[in-house]
């Protein structure tokens, strides 16, 4: 998911070197982790990063899934020190750019 045709355009431009990012980030990767949901959910965030480096992009102030779960489990807890402190590590920072590639989604996930 992309942000505007611009982007997408240097996308196509760089797609062997985000092909290359993501087969890499793909093949480091055992049947095992991507069982879970949360295995799935880190693959797409490094996949994510891989895409944003292929392009020339920062990844900074992508929040990794765990730090988001961290944020939403703590709030349901109800500890408030604990759920401010979860959630100012999940929270995209003010002064961070917006992400060119907002974020990236499977539509099939076949593990062999």
């Amino acid at each position: 998911e992309v942000t505007d045709d611009k982007v997408a355009g240097q996308l196509k431009a760089f797609m062997p070197a985000v092909r290359g990012g993501m087969l890499l980030t793909l093949t480091a990767r055992a049947a095992e982790e991507l069982i879970d949901p949360q295995g799935k959910l880190r693959l797409a965030h490094d996949l994510h990063v891989a895409a944003l480096r292929a392009i020339g992009a920062s990844a900074r102030g992508l929040v990794p899934p765990a730090a988001a779960t961290a944020a939403t489990a703590a709030s349901a807890a109800g500890s408030a020190p604990a759920a401010k402190v979860a959630a100012q590590k999940a929270a995209p920072r003010a002064d961070a750019e917006p992400l060119p590639i907002v974020a990236v989604h499977f539509s099939n996930f076949i593990i062999q």
